[in-house]
């Protein structure tokens, strides 16, 4: 990441919203795609703007970022960057701290046991957690619960 103070450009084949959010704090000033490598115009202007202290984000990101931004409470994502849980996930984590097995939280949300299952593996390794204790353990560190 950044220097202190320093100004750094990412270049990456594709980002999302929840990839701006977590590179965003990291001292990340814009944002280029991989394809945009070819277009020596824009290239000159964004390093101009991010020299000049300025931002960029390619239009579409933009305009993503933005309908985040306008989405109702219950759908933002719960968090800091880089430890971003939806409602639905936070829902599975808190009754995973009350004792709740796979077969019950699939009862209570509406979803296979399967199901269930592959979101707290995926939940898990997107935190780097270990087991259900730690992911509970986590949550709870970062009061989102």
């Amino acid at each position: 990441m950044a220097a202190p103070g320093g100004r750094t450009i990412l270049v990456t084949g594709s980002i999302g919203v929840h990839g701006v959010t977590a590179v965003a704090p990291h001292g990340v000033s814009a944002i280029l795609r991989h394809s945009e490598l070819s277009d020596a115009p824009l290239l000159a202007d964004v390093v101009a703007t991010v020299a000049a202290g300025g931002y960029r984000i390619p239009r579409d990101l933009r305009s993503q970022l933005l309908n985040a931004v306008r989405l109702s409470e219950s759908q933002c994502l719960l968090g800091r960057p880089g430890d971003l849980m939806s409602p639905a996930e936070l829902d599975i984590v808190r009754l995973v701290a009350r004792g709740v097995t796979n077969a019950g939280i699939a009862r209570s949300t509406g979803k296979s046991e399967g199901s269930v299952k592959k979101k707290l593996r995926v939940l898990m390794q997107r935190l780097d957690t270990r087991s259900r204790a730690h992911l509970v353990a986590y949550a709870a560190r970062r009061n989102l619960f």
